[in-house]
């Protein structure tokens, strides 16, 4: 069988649709063509923002052992860096086949796959000077250093140089990219500058959507008193009121292509140094138009003797190219003549509902599809454009003013029940993570949380996840230990030595089939500076929030659970210590207390007990009798047989042992003041100190009295001899429903091998 190769990809935060639609692209092919992805999720390199930097850790596990190519989305990583520093990350990874993306690395070698950014950005603002007669253009620039917000910010005052417009400073306005920049670009031109424009271009669509919040909140009407323009089109672009403007960059189609390119690389082949994707404009309503309004009495340009019978096979013709073209809709092109000959006919017939009935039809297909329905608004604005101009007489204009509203009042209703299921899903979701973020802040166990995430996973449509926690005590190669796999629906136990790996092995090869295609997103697991692992996904069709907070709640959860364990370790150690102490002061009683905590342990899993409650019984357990430390040496080393007035003495340990404890907030020491206090109660209810019965005894105190008993027999005191195992045995039947409870009682003689294996051993 044909080894498959396997892509990895660099890449920094994808909650922002730009990142994510290239990885999808990305995604899409690999699947296509049968081959792994491993997705390095890190940062931009040298970020002012502190929590970015811990995050490039990972950028270091990319090794020959897990990937065959790379691909680098160099125009984020390298967001805060000029292209010096950016060459000398790529470097790095010199001895890889390698494909730059979004960025002009300027290495020789180094394919570079980029969209034409000066031309988007000239489009925008030539459409607004043209179309809309701006001339006070506000910008929002990117990154000072960042190449492509300089190639943006170049062609935005090259288009003002080409229109005769003055460049003025003060409309320009710093950004990074990020949130916060449009914000703050908005109340520096108000606020502080005081400047008057009339349209605001942003050089990514974030800034510009949260410029548009700001000036929403100042009362500021868009596109009538400022018209707005961004650059990226993600997701939200369609849904903001009014929709927004922007260039369209094919980065799915840009991601498919960097797969196929590095493909060719690792085979050898010749590849082009260059490839550039052109940008599109995409119109919508921010920056005025699909304003109807009067629109079609405006229009000059009428041939006043054309009859409607002699251009209606031009307009066919033009309507089967305008929409059988369109990328986004794929309409047919007998849909397409449907179309075009019920828009003639409506307009013959004066009746709009001719048109809308069929235009109905076609749009739910294509939604059904998944295609955008803004898509809509420019290929029927065209036809409606195309139709009037070919049409002789005005007097059509109120035929084609009511048919243009109508038209926008099917595709708004669409659109806000595309809004709405988009909503619905987006709620469902952050609902579903919501839920697992309360139960990880509350969990501080690692058994709890792999529960939390087998119940939970699935919802989010997650079916392999792992993490991977650092051994800070390695020999030359750097390794990690498994502490959670999930596969397919189910949490899967390593034993502990399958359990390691070196990190650039990434997974222990025991915890997933590497023969089956996998796509696995890598993202760092750290706290503050401090990594402690690395966390991987498989690649759902899910948004890059989702994958990110999940990330940063691991992290803390994990953070807990190790500061608890540290504290546990503390506790255990005191447990045993003071153990140790009881059995120093009377030494025949040899390891007793570490073969009654073992034995406790086998009895809690063989009742029912879960593994953490298990081990907390065997942690717990060693204090039985710590509440003898108060009584004298004279009562507990007399060999005779105890006076009455002894005998209650030492009997108060229990009650000592219980007021030791009690207080304590911690799970292990409460623990412990249950079995110190109840490990001498017996099952007909005449123990002692509090002559509890049956199931009133706490089965942590039941299974540590058998456990207790069945050890104190078969070892000598200072005032009785050791009994053989037949003996012991026999003791244990007869006091069946007595002094034990019969159910483990019964379970100690099913693990009586195992458990005399444990005696033997201490």
């Amino acid at each position: 069988m044909k080894k498959r190769l396997t892509i990895g990809f660099l890449i920094d935060f994808f909650t922002d649709d730009y990142q994510a639609e290239i990885l999808k692209g990305i995604v899409n092919e690999t699947e296509r063509l049968d081959q792994n992805l491993v997705c390095f999720c890190g940062g931009p390199l040298e970020s002012p923002k502190t929590h970015h930097q811990p995050r490039n850790a990972i950028f270091d596990l990319v090794h020959k052992n897990n990937v065959d190519g790379l691909i680098i989305l160099g125009s984020t990583i390298g967001n805060f860096v000029d292209i010096e520093v950016l060459q000398k990350f790529y470097k790095r990874y010199a001895a890889f086949p390698l494909v730059s993306l979004g960025i002009d690395i300027r290495i020789d070698g180094i394919p570079k796959i980029f969209v034409d950014n000066a031309m988007g950005m000239r489009s925008i603002v030539e459409h607004l000077i043209s179309s809309h007669g701006c001339r006070r253009i506000a910008f929002i620039r990117g990154t000072e250093d960042n190449i492509e917000s300089k190639i943006r910010y170049y062609a935005y005052k090259e288009v003002l140089m080409q229109y005769n417009i003055p460049f003025d400073s003060q409309l320009v306005c710093p950004g990074d990219f990020y949130f916060g920049s449009g914000e703050r670009a908005v109340s520096l031109l108000l606020d502080e500058r005081k400047i008057h424009f009339d349209a605001l271009v942003g050089s990514n669509d974030i800034m510009t959507l949260e410029a548009m919040r700001e000036l929403h909140k100042r009362g500021i009407q868009i596109p009538h008193e400022v018209a707005v323009a961004g650059f990226d089109d993600i997701e939200e672009c369609r849904y903001i009121s009014p929709p927004l403007t922007t260039v369209r960059q094919p980065l799915f189609r840009i991601g498919q292509e960097s797969v196929r390119t590095v493909m060719k690389l690792i085979r050898g082949e010749t590849v082009e140094s260059i490839q550039y994707f052109p940008a599109e404009l995409i119109l919508r309503r921010s920056c005025g138009c699909f304003e109807y309004r009067n629109y079609f009495e405006s229009i000059s340009d009428i041939n006043e003797t054309a009859s409607l019978e002699d251009k209606e096979e031009i307009l066919n013709n033009y309507i089967l190219q305008a929409i059988s073209s369109s990328h986004t809709l794929m309409i047919k092109s007998d849909g397409a003549k449907i179309l075009g000959e019920s828009l003639v006919k409506a307009v013959k017939t004066d009746n709009v509902e001719i048109f809308l009935k069929e235009f109905k039809i076609i749009l739910y297909n294509s939604l059904d599809k998944g295609y955008e329905i803004l898509e809509w608004q420019r290929i029927i604005r065209d036809l409606l454009n195309k139709l009037w101009v070919l049409i002789a007489s005005p007097g059509y204009a109120p035929f084609f003013t009511h048919l243009a509203g109508r038209i926008e009042e099917i595709i708004w209703e669409h659109k806000m029940e595309q809004l709405f299921v988009h909503k619905k899903q987006s709620n469902e979701l952050t609902r579903t993570l919501h839920v697992i973020s309360i139960e990880l802040i509350t969990t501080f166990s690692l058994t709890r949380l792999k529960n939390i995430l087998d119940s939970t996973l699935p919802a989010l449509g997650i079916k392999h996840f792992y993490i991977a926690r650092y051994i800070k005590e390695f020999d030359e190669q750097k390794k990690v230990q498994l502490y959670i796999a999930y596969n397919n629906g189910n949490i899967i136990d390593l034993p502990p030595k399958e359990s390691i790996c070196v990190e650039h092995e990434l997974l222990p090869a025991a915890c997933f089939n590497r023969d089956e295609r996998y796509s696995l997103l890598i993202m760092a697991l750290y706290f503050k500076e401090e990594q402690i692992g690395y966390v991987s996904y498989n690649i759902a069709p899910l948004e890059g929030l989702i994958y990110e907070t999940l990330t940063i709640q691991l992290s803390s959860t994990l953070m807990g659970a190790h500061l608890v364990e540290e504290i546990e370790e503390t506790q255990k150690e005191v447990l045993y210590t003071l153990g140790d102490m009881l059995e120093a002061r009377s030494f025949e009683t040899g390891s007793h207390v570490k073969r009654v905590a073992e034995y406790s342990y086998i009895l809690g899993i063989k009742y029912g007990l879960s593994e953490e409650e298990a081990r907390l019984l065997k942690h717990a357990s060693p204090m039985h009798d710590i509440g003898k430390l108060a009584i004298g040496d004279s009562i507990l080393d007399k060999p005779d047989r105890l006076t009455i007035e002894e005998f209650e003495i030492v009997k108060a340990h229990t009650s000592i042992g219980y007021e030791m404890f009690k207080s304590s907030e911690r799970e292990l020491l409460k623990t412990a003041a249950i079995i110190a206090h109840q490990h001498h109660e017996r099952f007909d209810g005449t123990g002692y100190p509090r002559g509890l019965k049956g199931e009133e005894i706490h089965i942590f105190g039941r299974i540590t009295c058998i456990s207790d008993v069945f050890d104190a027999l078969g070892n000598s005191r200072v005032y009785k001899k050791e009994w053989p195992i037949d003996r012991i045995l026999l003791f244990i039947k007869e006091q069946r429903g007595k002094m034990f409870d019969p159910i483990l009682v019964d379970l100690l003689f099913e693990s009586i091998d195992e458990i005399l294996i444990i005696r033997a051993s201490f």
